[in-house]
């Protein structure tokens, strides 16, 4: 099998399970895994593939076919240029949340800031904050242990130090954690009844509870997140939140109800209100 077969072979056993451009995304990163980024893909078309990765590759085939996503199936994925491992105790990044965290990185003016990651998942916030922001103290805290478990391993992976606990951020009163410079989340948004709308790879296979909030009371985790920020935040520190986009002048309704300022919503690369960022005065 050549580089160019095992591309369509991966395209064509794939159904109609994903959209063209997805599933062409799914088998550029399949190669980049055995050795072929997309530059030398290109370049290598032609090239015949060992064996052993023609098998693997028909076997990531057979498990696209059932919507699990490529990044489960591989055991890792990319994040701002770090490696993470994940799988089904953590959500897989999105490239939305990489914008955030350029962001967070370009507008912190701090010399060795303290940072707070809420809901932390696989670390990849808070472990790519800690490796691109020199001296940076980094706390980041998950309700899953499992969700924990995989963000230690991540930071052990890009050689940095977290501090990570388990703490539900919907209780508690963060007591392991002082005041901080800032405050950072990416907490469940989607609505129940958006669950119709939501592709079977996130459905089947990524963790509800890091995704889904009932419809009744949308902002749950907004209202927790406010009251820490009020709380944890040193004066002049700054909130970011990724959130639902429809429901960002909701946030910034609450936010201004405790006393944040300065606030701000954001869109993302695909014009979507996407983030909130809030100052402590």
């Amino acid at each position: 099998m050549k580089v160019k077969d095992a591309i369509r072979f991966i395209i064509d056993s794939s159904g109609d399970i994903y959209s063209p451009g997805e599933i062409e995304s799914i088998a550029f990163i399949a190669l980049d895994f055995i050795g072929f980024p997309r530059k030398k893909i290109f370049q290598n078309a032609d090239e015949e593939i060992k064996s052993s990765d023609e098998e693997f590759i028909k076997k990531i085939a057979k498990e696209i076919k059932t919507s699990r996503p490529i990044q489960y199936i591989l055991g890792e994925t990319e994040f701002l240029g770090l490696k993470f491992i994940v799988n089904n105790d953590v959500l897989v990044p999105r490239q939305e949340t990489e914008e955030l965290v350029l962001r967070i990185i370009a507008e912190n003016k701090k010399l060795k800031p303290v940072l707070l990651d809420l809901g932390t998942g696989s670390g990849c916030i808070a472990i790519t904050l800690a490796k691109k922001i020199p001296d940076s103290i980094v706390y980041a805290c998950d309700v899953s242990v499992p969700a924990l478990l995989i963000a230690k391993h991540n930071a052990e992976l890009n050689n940095v130090e977290i501090n990570s606990f388990e703490q539900d951020m919907l209780q508690g009163k963060f007591e392991k954690v002082g005041y901080c410079d800032i405050i950072v989340s990416n907490p469940p948004y989607v609505l129940e009844s958006e669950k119709i709308h939501m592709h079977s790879n996130v459905l089947n296979f990524e963790p509800q509870l890091a995704l889904f909030v009932k419809d009744e009371d949308p902002l749950i985790f907004y209202k927790a997140i406010a009251d820490i920020a009020t709380h944890k935040l040193s004066v002049n520190g700054v909130l970011y939140v990724e959130i639902n986009e429809n429901f960002a002048h909701e946030v910034v309704e609450l936010f201004t109800s405790v006393g944040l300022c300065d606030i701000e919503i954001i869109r993302d690369i695909h014009d979507k209100n996407r983030f909130v960022k809030a100052v402590k005065h």
